[in-house]
């Protein structure tokens, strides 16, 4: 909030001794010598005694608007904005930014860069583009000069490198970013150890048998069924990431993967869990990469519960059988086609030395073509057959051309 002083009156501001030397060193002995007998003339006798009338009058009622150049609908817009004023169904305008004084207040007096920013003042682009670079990387005042004070910010002709000013921005918000993380970490951390120390026992939450998830063949011989699935439900994403790591501590960035998922995703301890149960039986990896993309996938769906994870598990698990299904079906397929072509081409092979060696005679006879046995027997399937049918056919082409 701002507030705006009348001017001194002419006969306190020549009273003041500090104000008047101002002014002649500003302008002059002879100049405020001659402003002061002209501002503090003395009243003419004739006036002496006679009350005075006030003929100020405001501006808006000294100059008036022409009546065809008003906008209504621009009237009624302000009328209303100036009744509604500010409040919670009106949210406040963003800041504009810093001014040119805000800056030079901060700004160090003896920085090499003193002169360039003190150019601000006249040339408003570098300004707008100062406050552009801070909002968008959400700088404080402080933090704007201190860059601003750098060296190279200024080439040598005095004006900005708006690039060079964004990377350092840039690297500032991000490490205030992990500066940010590492103390709700921190704080967190702090929280947890006050509350075991201070608190009474936790509840326990029992798990439904149709939520149960299998034990993964690691634990298998430490606990059951239901111990696996309560432990889940119940115990923290520290504890149960140390059981999928018998045999030495977690790693650390395993651990920080998972504390970032708990910290900064905000997931639910059971929802980490299930993460954690997942990636093991899915055989995917425990890298960051790998850990943010189910992390992810979760808070996309709204994924809050210890049930609502346990179905999007097995939903998973489902599609990753199916597809490994297919994938194994292909595979047959490609192998009974590979021993078809391997039984045909040694057919025509044959075929050929019995045609060099037979004559005119054995040239007109067609040669006799071996039906491929599969040895399989009847397990081919339909499809199967069909395929084994197409390449015969296609083998029996081959050998016409070649008598003829």
């Amino acid at each position: 909030m701002y507030r705006l002083f009348a001017p001194l009156d002419p006969a306190e501001f020549f009273r003041n001794q500090h104000l008047t030397l101002l002014l002649r060193d500003k302008i002059g002995k002879y100049m405020v010598l001659a402003l002061k007998d002209e501002l503090l003339a003395a009243q003419p006798d004739e006036l002496a005694g006679t009350p005075s009338e006030d003929l100020s009058m405001p501006f808006y009622e000294l100059f008036r608007l022409n009546a065809f150049a008003v906008d209504p609908e621009f009237e009624a817009a302000v009328e209303q904005t100036a009744a509604s004023g500010p409040g919670p169904d009106r949210p406040e305008l963003a800041p504009k930014g810093f001014g040119y004084a805000d800056i030079i207040q901060r700004f160090p007096r003896e920085s090499r860069n003193r002169p360039f920013v003190e150019s601000f003042k006249y040339e408003p682009e570098h300004l707008a583009a100062v406050n552009f670079v801070a909002r968008k990387y959400a700088l404080g005042l402080q933090e704007t000069c201190r860059l601003l004070d750098e060296d190279g910010v200024f080439r040598e002709d005095g004006s900005l490198d708006v690039e060079l000013l964004q990377y350092r921005a840039n690297l500032f918000y991000r490490q205030s970013k992990r500066r940010d993380e590492s103390r709700q970490r921190s704080l967190a951390r702090a929280r947890e150890a006050g509350g075991e120390a201070v608190g009474g026992e936790r509840q326990e939450h029992n798990v439904e048998m149709q939520y149960y998830l299998e034990v993964p063949a690691l634990l298998q011989g430490e606990c059951n069924e239901h111990q696996y699935n309560f432990i889940l439900r119940n115990e923290p994403y520290t504890f149960v990431l140390q059981k999928f790591f018998p045999k030495g501590p977690v790693p650390d960035g395993v651990l920080d993967i998972f504390e970032k998922i708990d910290l900064t995703y905000k997931l639910n301890e059971t929802v980490i869990n299930v993460i954690i149960h997942y990636t093991y039986v899915s055989r995917r990896s425990w890298s960051k990469s790998s850990l943010e993309q189910v992390a992810s996938d979760m808070l996309g769906r709204q994924i809050e519960t210890y049930e609502q994870a346990v179905q999007f598990v097995r939903e998973r698990l489902k599609l990753k059988q199916k597809l490994e299904a297919k994938e194994r079906a292909a595979e047959e397929v490609a192998a009974a086609g590979k021993d078809v072509v391997r039984s045909g081409s040694g057919a025509i092979r044959g075929a050929g030395r019995g045609a060099r060696t037979g004559g005119a005679a054995a040239a007109k006879a067609k040669p006799h073509i071996p039906v491929a046995q599969s040895a399989r027997g009847s397990t081919l399937s339909e499809e199967k057959r069909e395929e084994i049918r197409r390449v015969a056919k296609e083998l029996d082409q081959v050998l016409n051309k070649r008598s003829e």
